[in-house]
């Protein structure tokens, strides 16, 4: 489905209210979340709906770098993709930095699924273990 508006103007006016950040309270800091894949492509969409879903999001696609950004920013969540390699020891390690940050792994067929249905599904996903 598509908005209609009467002038050009009007839509363009539109396209970028909806990509502004969402407002935040003043003293309430974003929860901060690192993703980590080898597609740039995939990181900048997490970035997007991430950010618009009220979060600070760190991406990267090396293991060194995510190792820095957990032990510097100390994320609550870390969301971790397919097209990395799934090692345990990595995720170990990510825990043993920030004992109480939560990894969630994308599907693998994340990046193929339907990208509408696939983003309300990953934040699904994080706020419920924001609130659990």
């Amino acid at each position: 489905m598509f908005h209609t508006y009467a002038s050009e103007k009007e839509a363009i006016e539109a396209f970028f209210r909806a990509l502004a950040p969402p407002e935040k309270t003043s003293g309430t800091p974003a929860t901060k979340i690192v993703c980590i894949d080898s597609s740039n492509d995939l990181l900048a969409y997490l970035n997007v709906l991430l950010k618009r879903a009220g979060y600070e999001v760190f991406t990267t696609k090396y293991l060194s770098d995510a190792m820095i950004l957990i032990r510097a920013i100390k994320p609550r969540i870390v969301i971790y993709g397919s097209g990395m390699q799934t090692g345990e020891s990595a995720i170990e390690k990510f825990r043993q930095s920030v004992p109480n940050v939560q990894v969630l792994l994308l599907p693998s067929d994340f990046s193929t699924a339907e990208a509408s249905q696939a983003g309300t599904e990953l934040v699904d996903r994080v706020r419920s273990v924001l609130t659990a």
